[in-house]
C-alpha cells in the first residue's frame, strides 16, 4: 500500500468513531474502497493484525521468560551472599514493638468512650 493510501486509510479509520451516523457510514465505504483498491479485505486486515499480535506476544513471553530466570539467579545470589555474613540462627523475624490493636476492638473503644461522654453530659445537664 502506497503512502497516500495508508493516509487516507488512518484518516477513514479516525472517521469511523465519529458520533454522526451519517460521516461514519461515509468513512467505512471509504476505508473498503481503499482496501480492494489495493487488492485487499477486511478479513485480510484483521489477519494480518492477529499475526502481528500473536509475533508480539511470542516476543514478550521470551522476554518475560527471561526476566523470571533473571530474577530466580538474582534471589539466589542474594540468598548466598546473606547466608554468608549472617548464620540463619542469628536472623531473627521483626517483631512489633506493641501488639496492633484490630480495627473492630478500637471501633468499641471509642464507642464506649462516646457512649461515656454523652452519658456523663447528660448527668452533669440534670445536676444544674
Amino acid at each position: 500500500m502506497t503512502d497516500h493510501g495508508e493516509h487516507l486509510l488512518r484518516k477513514a479509520w479516525a472517521l469511523l468513531d465519529s458520533p454522526l451516523d451519517g460521516e461514519a457510514e461515509a468513512a467505512f465505504h471509504a476505508v473498503r474502497r481503499i482496501l480492494h483498491g489495493h487488492g485487499a479485505t477486511f478479513a485480510a486486515v484483521l489477519e494480518q493484525l492477529n499475526g502481528a499480535t500473536a509475533a508480539a506476544d511470542d516476543a514478550l513471553a521470551a522476554e518475560v521468560s527471561k526476566l523470571r530466570d533473571e530474577n530466580a539467579a538474582l534471589r539466589r545470589r542474594a540468598g548466598d551472599v546473606l547466608h554468608r555474613y549472617r548464620e540463619p540462627s542469628t536472623i531473627e523475624p521483626m517483631r512489633p514493638r506493641h501488639p496492633a490493636v484490630p480495627r473492630h476492638e478500637k471501633i468499641i473503644a471509642i464507642g464506649f468512650a462516646v457512649l461515656a461522654s454523652v452519658i456523663a453530659l447528660g448527668q452533669w445537664a440534670v445536676t444544674r
